[in-house]
């Protein structure tokens, strides 16, 4: 093959290579935007990039109650939180952040919305601890709580994986039942179709910026 035919080959192939990324650029192009996609961009919560489902799956609430993760949220706006109530910091304000943006929504719009906690730590989280602890932060949520075993079942449902027991970290000083557990630091926002649509990274929301997005959120068609 001589230097031309070699040439002719490279501009043959470049021109397929052009109308391919030119289809596609035009596919792209023709998606209409949606409703939801014009809210999102003015929403201060990040966009998930894989939104999660809920699962099927029963814990059990601080009422003692059986909960079903998808059932019992269905056709609510949740605010879901990962933590445990011997949380020094991260997840009490966190909290007290949902309960807030929740108090900012019209009266008749915020049994729209469920926050929920889920316990990270069952060794320490007793179902009394999850209800007294839910009493003085928020007493209008869901606190959940099952066991290492089912705690793992749940997360890993919903894409996530529980850190082991080994990395928990000691407290200086303190005795042996006093440590802090990592868990996620995000508030995740599920939309009522149950997909984890949304999330605010810590401190990267206020209650009025939280509200302002459900506001926008409440107003499309679900």
């Amino acid at each position: 093959m001589d230097g031309w035919e070699r040439n002719a080959l490279r501009s043959r192939r470049s021109v397929g290579i052009g109308v391919l990324l030119g289809l596609a650029l035009v596919g792209m192009g023709c998606r209409a935007e949606t409703p939801l996609d014009s809210v999102a961009r003015r929403m201060t919560a990040a966009t998930s990039a894989a939104p999660f489902a809920l699962p099927d799956y029963a814990m059990t609430a601080h009422t003692g109650e059986a909960f079903n993760v998808r059932d019992d949220t269905a056709g609510r706006f949740v605010l879901l939180f990962f933590g445990y109530t011997y949380c020094p910091d991260v997840c009490p304000l966190t909290m007290a952040s949902a309960r807030a943006a929740v108090s900012l929504l019209p009266e008749a719009d915020r049994d729209r919305v469920l926050p929920l906690f889920v316990t990270v730590d069952p060794g320490r989280d007793s179902i009394p601890r999850l209800r007294e602890w839910l009493g003085t932060m928020d007493p209008d949520a869901v606190g959940l709580r099952g066991s290492t075993t089912e705690l793992d079942g749940l997360m890993t449902a919903m894409g996530f994986v529980l850190p082991p027991s080994t990395s928990r970290r000691s407290i200086e000083g303190a005795t042996d039942e006093d440590y802090l557990v990592p868990h996620p630091a995000s508030l995740f926002l599920i939309t009522p179709d149950g997909l984890g649509r949304f999330q605010y990274g810590w401190g990267r929301a206020t209650p009025d910026e939280i509200a302002n997005d459900l506001r926008m959120l409440m107003e499309l068609e679900w």
